[in-house]
């Protein structure tokens, strides 16, 4: 009493600002500003280890709990406070004090029913109390024995009475009272919804306290009281909540126990996530007791709707074992080979013949049999296919994931395999084997051989195939591309290459199928193989680079396309033929063409040498001027500038192009040129510098003065135009055009930008020079 009372007086005294006790617990408690008792509620706890056993059970605790059973909406803050504020005060009471309180907490329970919900929150909160004093080994408990005795026989009957009680009313507020009892399980039959949540909710609270090693009870427990009708779908979404709510805590292998237990489940949507989530943290030697159930299922006769489930299910077990500890590990390679040899264990059955010779269909017809009836036979290939698919989706992305695992030594044994997965008659299997072999063709294997049979068999399927959009069609050439471009050991006809090539021609401008027909396309043009329907295509190629709306396919197109003109064998009239393209296209109708254009022209301007370049920049030089002064859009005008400027810092010689310039702008009549020859003079101080050609620069600036002079002149003749009576007849024919004002004005800035900056230099040089003799000077004094 004294800590709460004398300690406050002191503060009081110490500060002015608190003469109204604040502090002080008594005075507080019952304070009219409701914060003022929040706050001392609060305060109590720090108080915990000073406050005497007697004062706790006997004030603090009498006071203070009221407010947990308030049915005052404006108290409600308050009786959190002090709920939270009674779990950490229970700690330092003695043993016999927690017994005492505990057992009047669970007598008030049968007092009026609409604090119910607060009275259990306190069961809650003194039996946390108590867990937690447990794990710090609290001085204050006895030995284990009376701990034992305690709950079982003086906590569990009352509340296990109260639980068993069958009121809907009141179950949702009882429900929590669960959370030290095993047998609250079976409230999950109820048809309430609210109630399967908030049960649900507190056995997650209980999975959460308990940890990993007690689930398997509670999965046991679950199953034994749900196992009816719609109880599966609650067991499964259950078991997935459960797991759901543990998954932060979890070990890898703290699951192992608790397999066999949920797989019952499979065909459940919510059972699809508990696989995922079963497979992250399975133990890989334990995997094979979860995909046992699906073997048995596999080799029965099942629906198309079931057989779509199992596949899905084996999806997300695959996605599983992705996020699996042990997964970059070589045993996850053990796992997938003897997956694939589980493929195989009813081959030898349907080899057997029962030791009887084949009889022909005509023969049997004059036969009698006098055997019993044999037994149905099922067909076991999806059971076969099935399995080879997990196996090469597991093994795909255990050695896509981990680099690691992709060694020759890894991997050998895994060939054959493959093989025998491209020759199967299953597409998805196809299909998975191709994936694999795409990743593993880099890999230098002493036997190349397997691959070119593979390479054949792929062949085959694509010319099989009516459409390239089928994934086993789009597997087949991507393996066909790494091949050609990183596996040269594996050689293929030219017609081969040619007829697909032919095949994939319609795909390079469908958006969905673009992606992999380049591919190709890139492999072939990277290995310089030199077909004639290389260059055919090629010139599809050059027209999609243009004319297509898409700008992804523009920039394949232009990337492969500049590639081709590079290193390909052209020939001199083809070559002078593709510029000339290039050039004429500049005037497209559409701006992202000619854009698309410049590009290229850039790319080719910066990788060409100086003797292609020389050769091919007077006709860049004059089309690119054209599109300077005369695009309407910005955007490529921009390009234009910069392309031209370029150009003329990678020139040794640009003589030619300054008398372009030289001529255009020394026209009279036609102001467009006058226009372009000022912008690309411009461009050529820019980048070469002002007064390397004294008589261009002369005839610049003589230019530019006239023209400014002109515009003042019309300037002033339009102010006495309209000084005059509205009856004079003068015409402003005179008038000098804005664009032409706009570029002299331009480039005299240019100028002045360029002339600034050497006469900097010149007066930086001139003081340094003035700096030294003074000092020299100031030396010889």
């Amino acid at each position: 009493m004294r800590v709460l009372v004398g300690n406050t007086r002191n503060a009081a005294t110490d500060d002015d600002d608190d003469e109204d006790g604040e502090d002080n617990f008594f005075q507080s408690i019952n304070h009219i500003q409701l914060h003022r008792r929040q706050k001392v509620i609060r305060k109590l706890r720090d108080y915990k280890d000073d406050l005497k056993d007697n004062s706790i059970s006997h004030y603090i605790l009498p006071i203070i709990e009221g407010y947990v059973t308030t049915k005052e909406d404006k108290l409600r803050n308050i009786g959190l406070e002090a709920l939270e504020t009674i779990g950490v005060l229970l700690k330092s009471v003695t043993w016999n004090q927690y017994k005492a309180i505990v057992k009047r907490y669970i007598a008030n329970l049968n007092k009026a029913q609409d604090t119910l919900k607060q009275r259990v929150n306190l069961i809650v909160a003194v039996s946390s109390a108590l867990a937690q004093s447990v794990k710090e080994n609290n001085t204050n408990l006895p030995d284990q024995q009376e701990l034992d005795q305690f709950v079982l026989y003086e906590i569990s009957p009352p509340l296990l009475k109260i639980l068993q009680v069958r009121d809907d009313e009141t179950i949702v507020a009882r429900a929590p009272l669960a959370e030290a009892l095993t047998n609250f399980m079976l409230l999950m039959r109820s048809r309430s919804e609210e109630l399967r949540d908030a049960v649900r909710k507190t056995l997650g609270k209980i999975a959460v306290s308990l940890g990993p090693n007690y689930l398997s009870f509670i999965f046991k427990e679950l199953k034994t009281a749900l196992s009816r009708g719609s109880q599966i779908h609650v067991l499964s979404f259950t078991v997935h909540y459960l797991l759901t709510c543990v998954a932060t805590i979890l070990k890898h292998s703290d699951l192992d126990d608790c397999y066999t237990s949920k797989m019952k489940e499979v065909k459940f949507k919510k059972s699809f996530d508990t696989a995922e989530i079963v497979a992250s943290n399975v133990s890989l030697n334990q995997f094979g007791t979860i995909i046992e159930p699906i073997k048995m299922l596999l080799q029965e006769m099942i629906s198309h709707k079931t057989q779509v489930k199992l596949d899905e299910l084996l999806r997300r077990l695959s996605l599983g074992l992705n996020h699996n500890q042990e997964a970059s590990n070589i045993e996850i390679l053990h796992l997938c080979y003897e997956i694939y040899m589980m493929s195989k264990e009813n081959d030898d059955d349907d080899n057997e013949t029962n030791g009887k010779p084949k009889v022909s269909a005509k023969e049997q017809h004059f036969l009698t049999t006098l055997d019993r009836k044999v037994k149905k036979r099922v067909d076991k290939s999806l059971y076969k296919q099935t399995m080879q698919r997990l196996s090469f989706e597991l093994l795909r992305t255990a050695i896509s994931r981990h680099d690691n695992l992709m060694s020759v030594t890894n991997l050998q044994g895994f060939i054959p395999l493959l093989e025998e997965g491209v020759k199967s008659e299953n597409e998805t299997v196809i299909t998975a084997s191709l994936k694999i072999l795409n990743i593993i063709i880099r890999l230098p294997f002493p036997d190349q051989g397997i691959f070119k049979a593979c390479a054949r068999r792929t062949l085959i399927l694509i010319k099989d195939s009516p459409s390239t959009n089928s994934d086993i069609c789009q597997a087949a050439l991507k393996f066909l591309a790494t091949t050609i471009r990183h596996n040269p050991e594996v050689t293929m006809k030219e017609s081969a290459i040619s007829y697909v090539l032919t095949r994939i021609q319609p795909d390079l401008e469908e958006p969905n199928k673009q992606g992999l027909a380049f591919n190709f396309l890139k492999a072939v043009v990277s290995q310089h193989i030199m077909i004639p329907e290389i260059y055919d295509l090629m010139d599809n190629v050059a027209k999609l680079m243009i004319v297509n709306h898409s700008k992804e396919i523009r920039d394949m197109s232009r990337s492969v396309y500049f590639q081709f003109l590079m290193e390909y064998d052209q020939g001199k009239g083809r070559l002078e033929k593709q510029f000339k393209y290039l050039v004429s296209n500049l005037t497209y109708p559409t701006e992202e063409g000619r854009q698309s254009i410049m590009e290229l022209i850039h790319l080719i301007v910066v990788k060409a040498g100086k003797d292609l370049l020389n050769k091919l920049a007077s006709s860049f030089f004059v089309s690119l001027a054209n599109v300077l002064v005369s695009d309407v859009s910005s955007r490529c005008r921009e390009m234009a500038s910069s392309l031209i400027t370029t150009i003329l810092k990678k020139l040794d010689d640009t003589s030619s192009m300054e008398k372009y310039c030289l001529a255009w702008i020394k026209q009279s009549t036609n102001s467009l040129l006058k226009r372009c020859g000022l912008n690309i003079y411009k461009l050529i101080i820019m980048a070469r510098g002002f007064g390397k050609n004294k008589e261009l620069d002369k005839i610049a600036l003589d230019n530019i003065l006239n023209i400014i002079e002109a515009s003042r002149n019309s300037k002033d003749d339009d102010e006495e135009e309209r000084s005059m009576p509205s009856t004079s007849t003068s015409g402003g024919g005179g008038d000098v055009e804005w664009e032409l004002v706009y570029a002299c004005l331009s480039t005299f800035s240019s100028i002045a930008s360029i002339l600034k900056i050497e006469y900097l230099n010149i007066a930086k040089f001139g003081m340094e020079l003035l700096i030294f003799y003074y000092f020299l000077i100031l030396g010889l004094d």
